[in-house]
């Protein structure tokens, strides 16, 4: 009953998880305490470097060339209600090539982030990009033309793709949200 009245208000899409499902968790890690582990993936795997910032409003400790980049991302980011950014990558050492990425973005709170979830992800026309994955834990979709998939919970959103078939991306996003997760 509750979430047929959340729907006719609007507050709920009729294929997500009643809000107090997955929109109350609210994420205090920081990015550079997330971790992803190479074993994860198994063996074969090597990590490659990414963007981690705490605070996007707090650049000056960056290195020249990436305080340039967390500019431009500040930039996109920071108006949306975002306030850090993590990026997780590891890449297949041989071959076939194969690379997955994993990037969070924490926002100020779970209402900006849900917000940006109905307008990214809701939107008319989201159907021909994405399908709903089920979950009680969080809101997620899978593009329909590439292997990727986005999530949203509490007040983060992540997105997890792979250049390679497969579906190492998922391993190692779930990898990311149980470190994000635990205290």
């Amino acid at each position: 009953m509750i979430a047929l009245v959340l729907m006719m208000l609007g507050l709920l899409h009729p294929d997500e998880p009643e809000p107090s499902a997955i929109w109350k968790t609210v994420v205090t890690k920081k990015p550079t305490e997330v971790e992803l582990p190479t074993t994860v993936l198994g063996k074969g795997w090597q990590p490659s470097p990414g963007l981690k910032i705490d605070d996007l409003t707090k650049l000056e400790s960056l290195d020249e060339g990436e305080r340039k980049a967390a500019e431009e991302l500040a930039k996109q980011t920071v108006p949306l209600g975002i306030r850090a950014v993590g990026d997780y990558s590891l890449a297949k050492i041989g071959f076939p090539l194969n690379m997955v990425t994993v990037r969070v973005f924490v926002f100020q709170d779970a209402d900006q982030c849900r917000t940006w979830w109905r307008k990214k992800y809701q939107a008319e026309g989201w159907g021909k990009h994405y399908k709903i994955v089920a979950s009680d834990r969080f809101a997620a979709v899978d593009s329909i033309q590439e292997n990727k998939r986005a999530v949203a919970f509490g007040n983060v959103w992540l997105t997890a793709h792979q250049l390679g078939k497969g579906d190492e991306h998922l391993k190692a996003l779930t990898a990311v949200i149980d470190s994000l997760t635990q205290k």
